[in-house]
């Protein structure tokens, strides 16, 4: 019966430290779609094996086992966390992502919806409106600046960690998304400088205008006066 209880618990320990060998090989080679409850369920039940059956056992084969199954254990909780902040992270860049590509397309909408540069002198004050109108997008411009340095940030951050297939991805989203945006300043660049000439051609002619005023007012006192 001793003989038969060695060899059961060798064959239970040998099988226990196969097993410990294959979680930390499934660890080592998780990824975000790892089940990692169901891995620690599994160290836990090993961990209740352990206990059961080696409580009198204190050998130096039976605490490396025990040291084995910490070992594994601590790994595997820490990989779990590194990759749920993975997890975390791509959530928050898909979910950045998508609110600045929402910004982006309402962007574009209100650049193409813009009415033509206000010329006519008759009606400076549009132009002034559309001027105010148009510095209150590029403060709103501002604002998202910060949002797609945040947004190019990240995704530095998760290219390096990533499989190549989901870096390639990550990198494309954001390419795509960096020449909408650069495509967006450029054109709200322009129109400031199309609006700002437009002010200056009608505060040119607003100048001359009241040059000619003066001069009229002038002629017309002098006349008076001589009247007189």
């Amino acid at each position: 019966n001793k003989l038969q209880e060695i060899k059961f618990k060798q064959k239970l320990f040998d099988q226990i430290y196969y097993e410990l060998n294959l979680i930390d090989k499934q660890v080592n080679e998780s990824t975000i779609h790892t089940k990692f409850s169901s891995i620690i369920d599994r160290l836990e039940y090993i961990e209740g094996q352990i206990h059961k059956e080696f409580t009198d056992d204190n050998n130096e084969q039976v605490k490396d086992l025990k040291k084995h199954l910490i070992d594994v254990k601590q790994r595997t909780l820490k990989k779990g966390q590194e990759l749920l902040e993975l997890t975390q992270s791509i959530e928050l860049f898909h979910a950045s992502l998508k609110k600045f590509n929402d910004y982006l397309t309402e962007s574009e909408r209100h650049l193409n919806t813009q009415k033509p540069i206000q010329r006519r002198f008759a009606l400076f004050q549009t132009l002034l409106k559309q001027v105010d109108e148009h510095k209150t997008f590029q403060n709103q411009l501002e604002i998202y600046k910060q949002h797609f340095a945040d947004l190019d940030k990240l995704a530095i951050h998760l290219k390096y960690i990533l499989p190549k297939n989901d870096s390639i991805y990550i990198r494309n989203s954001l390419t795509s998304v960096q020449m909408r945006w650069q495509n967006i300043l450029m054109r709200a660049n322009e129109r400031m400088k199309e609006l700002d000439k437009a002010v200056q051609a009608a505060k040119k002619v607003i100048d001359q205008l009241f040059a000619q005023y003066v001069l009229i007012y002038f002629i017309f006192t002098k006349l008076t006066s001589a009247r007189l």
